[in-house]
């Protein structure tokens, strides 16, 4: 088969190149007709396989035996496809087919052919069980669809068939191809048409008129006249004669476009051609006429036809007569060409009736469209279904939807079908009425009808939603709309036909924008990116218009900005709407860049209807406030030149205002007080094109002007009111202008005006007077308000309620409680007005005084007792309310809903919740619960933190709850640090359809800020901006948790957000700032900041200050000189804050002399305070004064606490003072637990073993907790406690609560088990820790941190002899990248200079550099050095500053970038890290022990040979450490050198390697086993230190650290040894050796063992 196959000739497969087209496949079909054997099987199937799959690739010519290979294995298929030429298919399927498709019903006619070819599949029995069949061709089926989308000109859905064709490997016909050109005509794609003609050439059809005719047609349509001249040129010169019909089609195009020279032209170009006009050549010129106005020309136009004697009464004629009616620019008009064709003896046809029903059906007047339809049934006309949806049109534009449902009901009765145009009308109807269920039952019978419903119907459902005021309800059908649709049909057009497209997200979004759903629009924007429906001005204009509805402006601004980052589509609507939401956040100049943008952009501005006046007004607004007023005068004459001023649908009758007005006003605004001139000609303007004076134009123009002082400015616009109005009109003027004076807080202007209008003849009514009292009260003049009030008394007008209150609320609020009762008439309502008015200004005292003298006047109401009720919400002031409440009841007063919720609000502000509770079950029992009462006992839990109350209280609630309800149960969660509670309340509250405000978010922000999660609290904060204006109280709360969480740079960050949202500042803001920089160790700024606005501080402004300053108490000090001098009294937070700082920096001193200051200005103390001096001085190892302070503390009445006593144990200790540590243990016995008494011990280093068990044994009898079994656990090994059953029952206890524990935890049991390592808890131990580490944040990574805790639990680890290689590489990493992040570009800096250490030792017994390795060096420090410390002159670190600064030689949290110490009087070899990321490297290397140190040490006595290792306990303290069983275990690994005597002594030369590093380790363990080292005064008696100096010549301690082994940053190996120093080597030379290892005494030492 495959040699048959290369037996064919290339042609005969058919070119298989892009120009490949149905014609080359049918010629190759053709010369193959017999089908003689397999291999023309094979040729067919490949040209198909090459035109379907690659033709458009480039390599169909060379792939062609491939595909022709891959077409045999399919020949069967192919086969299959081609032999069905014939189909067997439903009667009548097939007769609705041609039926709908003849109609153009492309969605009805896909329907069926659906079910066609489903029944085409069927089996024979399956067919009989149908009905009866034919066998029609198979392209004539699909023929027949083509037809539907050629008469709907439904362009891609004919595509769609044609590619399904081919892939059926049906034949192109001639009729194919015209029905392809034919749709594309109807819809005027010149592009396809013009493509399918191309086709049809190349397949070798033969000419034919009807394709050049649908070319013809597709240029006409799109407007193209000249190209479709051309194409009729080119019909004439293919040979095929021409027809009127296209002459026709041209004449109507030329005419219809008002060229009638041309349209002539053709007309006798037509005669030329031997062809005779008929009806519609004329028509086609009366149509013109029509359309220039000149009805008498197209007249003798139609009746010129006539005189030709052409078929007059034929259907053309009727069709001409419908085209002259719609042409015209009326309904009036268009009916008169209908009584013309009567008044002819023409019977008018359904579509003469038709455009005339149309025509009034546009103009809104359904009286004439009814008349028109009774007109038509009288006819004999039948109305069809366009007639029907037009009518109902009209009534829907008149507002008479019941008249739209009967017309909608008669057209069924009559048996007409409603299409979709219909359905689609009255639908539109309902959505504007907004019944959405209306429109959903229109749906509903549009399925039933088989009509399908498209998005445009499901569009009016959601308007109709959204209408009735359910935008929850529009999105949730939105989000349905794409199930409608069934997506398993494997036909293209049945994806999507009812999915929602840009304006069905633009309706939803909009309205979800309107209602403040900020989150929901959000959401829905992106399902909408996620089904591929591109955003579109319409939908950018609606979100943003929804948003400055609902009255957030910042929201819509975040909206503009985001949609012009991604890329917007500018046009006239996006600008307008742009400048608009500008304008709304007061950013003007950024509207009129707008303006400019659009201008720049070429974008067509509206000169005419709404859109026109709105963007025209709009661009005036922007450039008035933005100041650009000479451009603003430029767009109002660009208006006014359009003649937007005529706008009939925005002119107001009533006041014969104009459209442009408030560009008008916008414009004398913006000149107002600058070019007078120019605002009076303005104003002229807008009056000349109003026709008369506008007097609130000049009422608001006067206001701005006496408001602002501009008196003669504000009178000259006052006189042409003067002339042309009556009084009542001139007192509005007044009056007005006095309130603006009055709110722009200007009272002798105010008083101008009042004397004014009196000089004007003008007498003033009660609201003048009122108003020129309120000017005064308002404005903290209240003898000027009496004086007009007594003046208003005299001119014979009565005051009102309003006069009296005024008077008797400002002085109320002035502490004029003698005017307040001078001014009261006698009556109830004043003396209710003077209470409620001291209650407002909280003078709770005078509201009972009033009350009481009213009571001996006359009898009090409830409005009095409820007003002195609400008086007593001062702070302590509840008990005096709760005797008003009882006498209510004395006196037979009944409580209202009023008396109870002041009661209770009463108790809220007292924090009396119970008491709260109590009356608001007293009235629920009434019945009468009010939503007020039930607000304010939720304020009272609130703000008692009863948060599970409150919760308690939400639930029962007998009323709906409000916004303030939710609000105050979320902030009574907040506050107790429940913010688990957040999302099930806002859950709630939006169930009820509550709308969240700034108070509740902010309480939410707070919650989190109390509970330090300051991540969510800028996450809330974030939410708020997006959906409200957030105010000064979201950023305190938000920077609040940001500095309690040790996040100071976002607390900062947040500030200067607060100004870029224009917020102003406040002494909280600043506070917060210097809390931030406390947290951020920066005093510096602290201080600066302070000094910044020192005018502003207060004391808590100060106290923040000395706070940042709490490791600087110098700087302290300064600060509270500073706000002696600003005369601000300090308090006991004050100086609190300074002996913090002075205990930090150990300033014993300082300290005493200000808690003596404390007492000296009698000021309050406190433990807090006592413990800080306390602390000062413990930490400063000055435990006498520290006792003598509590001492103190005892005789002010204040009992000392664990802190207290913990402190001063702790200095004792460390200075080896055990008795006294014990005793202040003994004495704080009460205040602990057996097992705080133990850790105590354990700390202090207690050998008292009956004290020590006695502890023991009362903590066994515990209920130990997790954390309580660590403490244990580490007591045991620090104090020598061996008990292996019960340690190994403690640490399966600690293991089964891994989970809830921390690193440090961990850490504390490590070290307490490393004596005794089981592999199973180490492998737990070691998990959990890499878990915990893990989790940590980068910045918890630091040494002073986490970082100390991970490399302890390391080294614990690997002393055990269990650290897993996984572990120790992530630690390390975590902890190399932390130091990363620490260090500059430049850390490392310049090169050391390495020098010989012998040399420079010998010489002048300084420090030198051993080794430089990149990022860490090795000095020699001579003995006599510190290391770092200040605690001797001579300082290691200064010396390397000498050689320039590096930041980490100023960090003491990372011991200045020293890995180790070596003791003063030692001499040896240090590690310096240059960097961060050096220092953390070598603390691995340390604690993992790759890092090895060895020394060489002369001691006394001789040390047995076979000594290898000393194991010990070392208790550290201030002097000397203690070895014993007591303290942290140590190891020290020995070889000894050799033994020496002089004279009777005896010596050892020992060389050592420390496996741990403890204080002193090295000389405390010698010591411990009677060898002590040579020339150490701390571990021997005076005697041998002196003795040793003088027989051996040794000014320092014979100990040399003289090796380091390590790893350089690329993990290099380094060895470095030090030779002994030259004093040292001196002293062994006066030894006599007894015997000695081979290769020691030189300058280099040997190989350790």
């Amino acid at each position: 088969m495959a040699l048959a196959f290369l037996s064919i000739p290339r042609h005969e497969l058919g070119p298989p190149t892009p120009s490949s087209s149905s014609g080359n496949r049918r010629g190759t079909f053709r010369e193959a007709r017999a089908w003689p054997h397999e291999a023309a099987w094979a040729a067919a199937a490949a040209q198909i396989w090459a035109c379907r799959g690659l033709r458009d690739k480039g390599r169909a010519r060379r792939r062609t035996l491939q595909w022709a290979g891959t077409a045999l294995s399919l020949e069967r298929g192919i086969a299959g496809k081609l032999k069905r030429e014939r189909l067997k298919v439903d009667e009548d399927l097939f007769d609705q087919l041609n039926e709908l498709a003849a109609k153009g019903h492309v969605s009805s006619a896909r329907e069926i052919f659906e079910q066609l070819m489903a029944y085409a599949e069927q089996d024979e029995e399956g067919r009989k069980r149908r009905g009866p069949t034919k066998e029609v061709p198979t392209t004539m089926v699909y023929n027949t669809m083509l037809k539907a989308s050629a008469n709907a000109g439904d362009v891609e859905g004919a595509n769609e068939m044609a590619a399904l064709m081919r892939a059926e490997g049906l034949f192109m016909n001639e009729k194919f191809y015209g029905k392809m050109m034919e749709a594309a005509a109807k819809a005027g794609d010149i592009a396809m048409a013009t493509k399918w003609f191309e086709e049809s050439q190349a397949a070798k059809m033969p000419p034919n008129y009807v394709h050049f005719f649908c070319v013809v047609d597709a240029h006409v349509k799109a407007g193209e006249l000249e190209q479709a001249r051309q194409w009729l040129a080119r019909t004439r010169a293919a040979g095929i004669p021409l027809q009127t019909n296209m002459f026709n089609l041209l004449i109507l195009a030329f005419a219809s476009r008002g060229q009638t020279q041309e349209a002539t032209g053709l007309l006798r170009e037509m005669l030329q051609e031997g062809l005779d006009p008929d009806v519609s050549s004329f028509a086609a010129l009366a149509v013109a006429a029509a359309q220039d106005g000149d009805d008498a020309g197209a007249e003798r136009m139609m009746m010129k036809a006539k005189e030709q004697k052409l078929e007059w009464n034929a259907q053309a004629t009727q069709v001409a007569f419908a085209r002259l009616a719609a042409v015209s620019d009326s309904a009036e008009r268009a009916e008169g060409w209908l009584r013309k064709m009567q008044d002819s003896g023409l019977t008018p046809g359904l579509e003469n009736f038709t455009v005339i029903v149309d025509a009034y059906a546009k103009e809104g007047q359904v009286d004439k469209v009814v008349a028109l339809m009774e007109e038509m049934v009288a006819a004999d006309v039948q109305p069809s279904v366009v007639t029907y949806s037009s009518a109902m049109y009209a009534c829907i534009k008149a507002g008479r939807l019941d008249q739209a449902e009967v017309m909608l009901s008669q057209m069924m009765d009559l048996g007409l079908n409603p299409d979709g145009v219909a359905y689609g009308t009255i639908m539109t109807a309902y959505a504007k009425a907004g019944e959405p269920q209306g429109a959903i039952n229109i749906a509903e019978q549009m399925k039933a009808s088989g009509i399908p419903v498209t998005v445009r119907e499901h569009n009016s459902i959601l308007e109709a939603l959204v209408k009735a005021g359910k935008p929850n309800d529009a999105a949730r059908y939105l989000m349905q709309m794409p199930k409608m649709v069934d997506h398993a049909s494997r036909y293209k057009w049945k994806r999507g036909s009812s999915d929602p497209d840009v304006y069905s997200y633009a309706i939803v979004m909009g309205a979800l924008a309107s209602a403040g759903r900020t989150s929901s629009v959000d959401s829905l924007h992106q399902a909408m990116q996620i089904a591929g429906v591109e955003a579109t001005p319409v939908l950018h204009d609606a979100i943003m218009r929804g948003y400055l509805s609902a009255k957030r402006p910042r929201e819509a601004s975040r909206w503009l900005q985001e949609a012009d980052q991604s890329g917007l589509v500018l046009n006239a609507k996006i600008i307008c709407c742009a400048m608009e939401v500008c304008l709304h956040n007061r950013q003007a100049d950024e509207a009129l860049r707008w303006l400019q943008r659009g201008e720049e952009a070429g974008v067509e501005v509206p000169t005419a209807g709404v859109g026109g006046v709105l963007f025209h007004v709009t661009a005036v607004e922007a450039c008035a406030k933005a100041g650009d007023v000479d451009r603003g005068l430029d767009w109002l004459q660009r208006a006014e030149t359009a003649g937007l001023n005529s706008e009939q649908k925005l002119l107001k009758e009533e006041t014969r205002s104009v459209p442009l007005r408030p560009a008008y006003l916008n414009l004398m605004k913006a000149f107002l007080g600058r070019q007078m001139d120019v605002v009076f000609g303005v104003l002229k303007s807008l009056e000349d094109v109003e026709g008369q004076m506008d007097l609130m134009a000049r009422v608001e123009l006067l206001q701005l002007l006496a408001s602002r002082g501009r008196r003669e400015d504000a009178l000259k616009m006052l006189e042409r009111v003067k002339k042309e109005r009556a009084e009542k009109e001139l007192l509005l003027v007044y009056s007005r202008a006095i309130s603006a004076c009055t709110k722009a807080a200007n009272v002798d202007e105010a008083i101008f005006w009042f004397d004014e209008m009196r000089r004007s003849g003008v007498q003033p009514d009660k609201v003048a007077w009122n108003s020129i009292i309120n000017a005064c009260a308002r404005n903290g003049r209240p003898a000027e308000a009496e004086m007009w009030l007594g003046e208003m008394e005299a001119s014979e007008m009565q005051p009102d309620v309003v006069s009296y209150n005024t008077v008797i609320n400002v002085c109320a609020h002035n502490d004029r409680p003698e005017e307040v009762s001078r001014q009261l008439p006698c009556t109830l309502v004043s003396y209710n007005s003077a209470i409620t008015a001291c209650a407002r200004a909280s003078q709770w005292h005078r509201a009972i005084l009033l009350l009481q003298s009213f009571q001996s006047e006359t009898s009090a109401d409830i409005i009095s007792y409820n007003a002195a009720i609400h008086s007593c919400e001062e702070p302590g002031m509840w008990e005096v309310a709760l005797d008003l409440w009882e006498q209510l009841g004395d006196m037979s007063l009944q409580k209202n809903a009023v008396t109870f919720g002041s009661m209770i609000s009463t108790c809220a502000k007292a924090s009396q919740w119970e008491l709260a509770l109590d009356v608001l079950e007293r009235q629920s029992s009434r019945g009468a619960s009010s939503l007020i009462s039930c607000n304010a006992a939720l304020t009272a839990l609130e703000r008692s933190q009863q948060w599970s109350l409150a919760l308690q209280l939400l639930v029962d609630f007998p009323l709906t709850p409000d916004i303030i309800s939710f609000n105050s149960a979320i902030s009574a969660c907040g506050k107790a640090g429940q913010t688990m509670f957040f999302r099930r309340l806002l859950f709630r509250l939006r169930r009820l359809s509550l709308q969240e405000n700034l108070v509740t978010y902010n309480a939410i922000i707070n919650g989190f800020a109390v509970s330090s999660r300051w991540q969510e609290a800028l996450d809330a904060l974030q939410t708020t901006s997006r959906a409200l204006e957030t105010d000064l109280v979201s950023f305190h709360s938000a920077s609040a948790a940001c500095v309690a969480s040790s996040a100071w740079q976002r607390a900062l960050r947040l500030m200067e957000m607060a100004k870029d949202v224009r917020l102003r500042l406040d002494r909280v803001s600043y506070t917060l700032a210097i809390n931030a920089y406390e947290k951020a160790n920066q005093w510096q700024e602290a201080v600066h900041l302070l000094r910044s606005f020192q005018k502003a501080a207060d004391i808590m402004f100060y106290n923040a200050a000395i706070n940042a300053c709490a490791d600087q108490w110098q700087q302290g000090v300064l600060v509270l000189s500073q706000l002696n001098e600003d005369q601000i009294r300090a308090n006991a937070v004050t100086y609190g804050a300074l002996l913090s700082a002075c205990r930090n920096g150990r300033a014993w001193i300082p300290a005493l002399r200000l808690l003596s200051e404390l007492f000296q200005l009698k000021l309050e103390t406190n433990s807090v305070v006592f413990n800080a001096t306390i602390n000062a001085c413990g930490r400063a190892e000055q435990w006498t004064h520290a006792l003598e302070v509590m001492s103190i503390m005892e005789q002010e009445q204040i009992q000392p606490d664990l802190i207290t006593y913990d402190t001063i144990i702790a200095a004792t200790a460390s200075c080896a003072c055990r008795e006294e540590a014990l005793l202040l243990l003994s004495q704080s016995q009460s205040l602990r637990t057996p097992l705080e008494a133990l850790w105590v011990l354990a700390t202090v280093g207690s050998n008292d073993v009956e004290v020590i068990c006695a502890s023991f044994r009362e903590t066994l009898t515990l209920d130990l907790e997790v954390a309580n079994v660590v403490q244990l656990l580490w007591c045991m090994a620090r104090l020598g406690i061996n008990q292996q059953r019960l340690e190994r029952s403690l640490c399966q206890r600690f293991l089964e609560n891994l989970q809830s524990c921390s690193l440090e935890q961990l850490l504390l049991v490590a070290v307490a088990v490393e004596r005794r390592p089981d592999i199973t808890t180490f492998d737990r131990l070691q998990q959990a820790a890499e878990e915990r580490s893990e989790a940590l944040q980068p910045k918890d990574m630091a040494f002073q941190l986490k970082g100390i805790s991970l490399l302890g639990f390391v080294s614990s680890c690997q002393r055990a002899g269990l650290l897993r290689q996984h572990l120790k590489v992530s630690i390390h990493r975590s902890l190399l990248d932390f130091g990363r992040t620490m260090d500059s570009i430049d850390a490392e800096g310049p090169s050391l200079p390495v020098q010989d250490v012998e040399v420079l030792e010998k010489t002048k017994n300084l420090p030198c550099f051993a080794g430089d390795y990149g990022d860490r060096v090795v000095l020699f420090k001579p003995g006599g050095w510190e290391v770092y410390g200040a605690h001797h002159p001579r300082q290691l670190s200064e010396f390397l500053r000498s050689y320039g600064d590096r930041p980490i030689l100023a960090d003491e949290n990372h011991n200045l970038g020293f890995l180790h110490r070596l003791d003063v009087p030692s001499s040896g070899l240090i590690m310096f890290a240059k960097t961060y990321e050096a220092f953390y490297d070598l603390q691995v290397q340390l604690h993992v022990g790759e890092f090895l140190r060895d020394y060489m040490v002369l001691a006394h006595g001789l040390l047995p040979i076979s000594s290898r290792q000393i194991q010990a306990h070392l208790l550290s303290s201030k002097g000397p450490s203690i070895p014993g069983g007591r303290g942290k275990w140590s190891c020290t690994n020995l070889e000894c050198l050799g033994h020496a005597q002089q004279k009777a002594r005896t010596f050892s030369e020992l060389l050592l390697r420390i496996v741990t590093g403890r204080k002193h380790q090295i000389r405390s363990v010698l010591s411990y086993v009677g060898h002590p080292s040579v020339r150490d005064g701390l571990y021997t008696n005076e005697e041998t230190f002196l003795e040793d100096g003088q027989e051996l010549g040794c000014s320092q301690n014979w100990l040399h650290r003289h090796r380091l082994i390590f790893l350089d940053r690329v993990g290099g190996r380094h060895d470095l040894q030090s030779p002994l120093p030259w004093e040292l080597q001196q002293s062994l030379q006066r030894l006599q050796f007894l015997w000695r290892k081979a290769g020691c005494g030189g300058g280099i030492t040997v190989e350790f063992i």
